[in-house]
């Protein structure tokens, strides 16, 4: 999901911060998920930054089923 579809999501107004509009839990989610995608690029030796966006995205998946 882009910063966008995020914004269009949560019904923010143009140039309204994304982070602003989160709760507690959603900024511990994205941090948890960050450290462990930052982890795992190290790690896996991840390459190219489609190959990262694709950790990435994988990674809130998976904390999303958590």
């Amino acid at each position: 999901m882009t910063a966008n579809d995020i914004a269009k999501r949560k019904g923010l107004r143009y140039r309204e911060d994304i982070l602003d509009n989160m709760g507690s839990e959603e900024l511990a989610d994205n941090l948890f998920r960050i450290m462990h995608a930052e982890q795992k690029l190290k790690r896996d030796n991840v390459q190219g930054e489609s190959n990262a966006n694709m950790v990435h995205y994988k990674m809130g998946k998976d904390i999303e089923n958590l």
